[in-house]
């Protein structure tokens, strides 16, 4: 497994303040917070799985895709059923 590093030097809050700050989030104990999110973030995409989830949203992608397209052929289809079945009514 990779480690990822960035140059965070370990036990300063110093840099996690200063990258808060450009990031425009508050520079208070949340904001370390933050930038450790954005870090782990970071692992996980470097490490392997990291492109297993790639490969998963785009599958998924596809997926919504035909569901759309499905959907809408279906609606019209329905949508032109009861126009013709309002149009027969007297």
């Amino acid at each position: 497994m990779q480690r990822c590093h960035i140059g965070l030097p370990k036990g300063n809050n110093v840099a996690g303040n200063q990258l808060s700050t450009s990031l425009g989030f508050a520079n208070d104990s949340g904001g370390f917070a933050m930038v450790r999110l954005l870090l782990s973030v970071r692992r996980f995409l470097v490490r392997e799985s990291g492109h297993v989830l790639v490969e998963y949203l785009f599958m998924l992608s596809l997926i919504l895709v035909a569901a759309i397209l499905g959907i809408k052929v279906v609606g019209t289809t329905a949508l032109d059923l009861f126009t013709t079945t309002k149009d027969a009514l007297p």
